[in-house]
């Protein structure tokens, strides 16, 4: 399915309704699945509570049970859709437990989600501050950064993570993501490497290329990518729909392709709606 990708320029204003995978080390596995960057809180059956008022060496203590198993409350009043008790949820465990940063990380992710773009820069800020060595935070932060057009503070926030991180694919794909729409195409190519197979790299480079409307470089791309890779699903799909889409410009007849959703970079991330005249893919592999 052809799917619409927003210049970031644009994104601010038009997006938003979801998160991972766009890039997905996953990309984009955006709703029900438990992403990377979340808290790795167990169910309640897996967790067994202290017997004693005082934990045994060994076991977790009982604030920090309660808090692992809120969290996961909270994972899943987002999974059902339930964003304001979630929030909710969330910011009662910053009151209660504010030393930890898992709660302001979530509500960072949810103000992305509506927009709300100035207070979700607060609480990744309070996120960081509590645990500055976490690069999903960072990956985030820059992500959020980038759905603002804020390029430049992007790349500097994506930079941060691979630092800590250099294996983490999905900062290196949404700092692909951020130099293609910079222009530096060779570098968003080496990004793109480091984060999968070289067929995926030609495949999302492509990606980008739509997003600015390089169609004819896009497609050159794609290219590349089933000559190192016959078989790659996702590019002969695509190379299809941009054939179908000449022949609808030539007069053939054929209906131009319909812009659905644009990429999530990392689970659970904002998602751009649908913007007019902007034809993409299917959708970068992180």
């Amino acid at each position: 399915m052809i799917q619409t990708i927003l210049d970031p320029r644009r994104r601010a204003a038009c997006c938003l309704a979801i998160a991972a995978g766009c890039l997905l080390p996953a990309g984009c596995g955006n709703h029900p699945e438990q992403d990377p960057s979340a808290s790795t809180a167990q169910p309640d059956s897996q967790i067994d509570a202290p017997a004693a008022d005082a934990p045994t060496a060994g076991q977790p203590s009982e604030p920090a049970v309660e808090f692992a198993l809120a969290m996961e409350r909270g994972r899943k009043l987002e999974r059902d859709g339930k964003a304001p008790e979630a929030r909710e949820l969330y910011r009662g465990l910053t009151a209660r437990h504010p030393e930890r940063y898992e709660p302001y990380h979530r509500l960072g992710i949810l103000a992305d989600r509506e927009q709300r773009f100035d207070e979700a820069q607060q609480f990744y800020a309070r996120a960081v501050r509590l645990r500055p060595d976490d690069p999903d935070l960072f990956n985030d932060l820059g992500y959020s950064l980038f759905l603002q057009g804020k390029l430049d503070e992007a790349e500097r926030e994506l930079l941060k993570a691979v630092a800590l991180a250099p294996m983490h694919a999905r900062s290196r794909n949404n700092l692909g993501l951020v130099y293609g729409h910079l222009g530096r195409c060779e570098e968003a190519l080496e990004q793109f490497l480091q984060a999968g197979s070289e067929a995926d790299a030609h495949y999302n480079l492509a990606y980008v290329l739509v997003s600015v409307e390089d169609f004819a470089r896009a497609k050159k791309c794609l290219e590349r990518a089933l000559a190192v890779d016959p078989k790659h699903e996702r590019s002969l799909k695509a190379l299809e729909e941009f054939r179908q889409f000449e022949r609808a410009q030539e007069g053939s007849g054929t209906p131009a392709p319909t812009a659905e959703s644009g990429p999530p970079a990392t689970p659970d991330r904002p998602q751009p709606r649908p913007a007019a005249k902007t034809a993409a893919l299917d959708g970068i592999r992180r």
